[in-house]
């Protein structure tokens, strides 16, 4: 996605995951390629020995106005990268993004703490509180 849209059944979905699960902020996507997208409401950092990564815009997510200011600040290096999962896992520090929340620190709940919440999550969402 490269702009806002009106066809927001996924991401509405994710978000009443939000209003249900204690603790949890969002929702990561991910694209046909397993690539991390973005969150229902946020962009994602991931900090991975220090570096801040974020994925590229081509990974089909919306680049978000806090994510482009975060991209300019000087104050850390912020690098985009594609991120998987397994990225996410083996992050030292998690954060989401958006223009009326800030940044936010998250961290990643297990598969097994979803599937408690929830049941089955769908394929192409990961849990952040």
């Amino acid at each position: 996605m490269r702009h806002k849209t009106t066809v927001r059944e996924i991401y509405d979905r994710a978000l009443s995951l939000t209003k249900t699960v204690a603790n949890l902020f969002d929702l990561v996507f991910l694209n046909e390629r397993q690539e991390v997208t973005e969150g229902a409401r946020s962009n994602l950092f991931a900090v991975i020995d220090g570096i801040w990564i974020t994925p590229p815009v081509d990974c089909g997510l919306l680049a978000g106005v806090q994510r482009e200011q975060i991209l300019r600040d000087h104050k850390r290096t912020v690098i985009e990268r594609v991120l998987y999962a397994g990225d996410l896992r083996r992050a030292d520090q998690l954060y989401m993004s958006n223009a009326v929340r800030g940044l936010i620190q998250v961290e990643l709940i297990s598969k097994e703490e979803r599937e408690i919440a929830w049941g089955q999550v769908e394929d192409s969402m990961c849990g952040l509180g």
